[in-house]
């Protein structure tokens, strides 16, 4: 496959949005403990368009980054169980 298509198969669709954390389901698939989400993004860049656009690219830099390398396990030898259900294929 090429490299072009590598990386269009590659990409990750970001959105920013509040979430009300007592409507939330616990899931399988959560972020690795070193992205911290609330970091990421603040108040004061969602009170804005030009804030939520400019943390939705830094949120989306950050992905693409771990989506392609993701990081190592404890052990060193696999990479993190957190990211790699990301490059699996969904079964319909």
């Amino acid at each position: 496959m090429s490299m072009k298509k590598q990386d269009k198969r590659s990409r990750v669709k970001t959105f920013v949005k509040y979430v009300n954390f007592n409507h939330l389901i616990a899931t399988r698939y959560t972020l690795p403990h070193d992205i911290d989400g609330k970091s990421l993004v603040s108040d004061e860049q969602m009170q804005t368009v030009d804030g939520r656009k400019q943390a939705k690219l830094g949120f989306s830099k950050l992905m693409k980054e771990k989506f392609q390398k993701p990081s190592l396990e404890k052990s060193g030898n696999k990479p993190s169980k957190d990211l790699v259900f990301l490059r699996r294929k969904l079964r319909f």
